[in-house]
Order: structure tokens, then sequence, then C-alpha cells
């Protein structure tokens, strides 16, 4: 049954490419600029399918919690970095360990509508923007998956 499904969802699978990358373009054109945030680079001739679009910012504590309070779902880094891992002998410092821990996760998934995109780009930017976070404003919509 699992094979069957995967095969018909084949014929379904350029569509989702194109839609998560324009939903990746999108984020990117919206957040490129903003104060701290670090967005990903495609070199001109590459193509980049994102399973989420990672941004690195400044404080991601603020940024996490500023973006729940209304109502869309950030996720964290979820990658152990080598230099950490026991297997590998004592802790050491890397920078790229330093830079996962700064780093949020931005849903870009195919079933996400654009307005649902734009509006995760704009708290994002609301966030890198603002002071210190405030409460979610009343009545916030939320997304697909969004904690409540």
């Amino acid at each position: 049954v699992q094979a069957a499904i995967g095969l018909e969802a084949l014929g379904l699978l350029d569509n989702w490419t194109a839609t998560t990358q324009r939903h990746a373009r999108q984020l990117g054109a919206t957040l490129a600029g903003s104060p701290g945030g670090q967005t990903p680079v495609v070199p001109d001739d590459c193509e980049h399918v994102s399973y989420q679009y990672c941004v690195g910012v400044p404080d991601r504590a603020d940024v996490i919690r500023h973006a729940i309070r209304r109502g869309v779902d950030v996720e964290t880094l979820h990658v152990d970095v080598c230099t950490r891992l026991s297997l590998f002998g004592p802790p050491r410092w890397c920078a790229s360990a330093d830079r996962a821990a700064q780093a949020v996760q931005l849903r870009v998934y195919e079933s996400l509508t654009d307005e649902q995109i734009s509006r995760v780009a704009r708290v994002v930017v609301e966030a890198l923007t603002s002071e210190s976070p405030t409460a979610a404003p009343s009545g916030a919509p939320s997304l697909p998956g969004s904690r409540s």
C-alpha cells in the first residue's frame, strides 16, 4: 500500500517541488535586509528544495516566542553537530554549532498558501525589528500545525 501511494505521489512531485521553491523565494524576498536575519543563498546555477527554510537570527528564543504568540509555529534546527557528540571525544567549540544554535526553521511545504507564507515572513521580520516580544494580538489567525 505504501509503495502504491508513493508511486502515485511521484506524479505530484514536480508541482510540490515548484511550490516549495516558490515559498522559499517568497520568504527570502521578504526577509532580505531584515536586521540580523541571515537567509540561505542559492547560487545562480543551482536549485534548492527546502524541507524547511532556515534563517539565522540574533536571538532565537525571542523570535520563537514572538512568532508563537502570533500563531506562527517556528522550529529550531534539529542537527547534532559532530564536535559535540560524545562519540568524537570531549565536546569542543565549533562555529557551525554556534550558528546552528541561532537558527530557526520556517515551514515552506506545498500545502501552505502564498498568504500564509507572507504572514510567516511578516511575523519573523516583525520579530527581528522589535525591541522585545509582545503579547499576541487578539484574534490572531493560526496556521495549520501551529501551536495554540
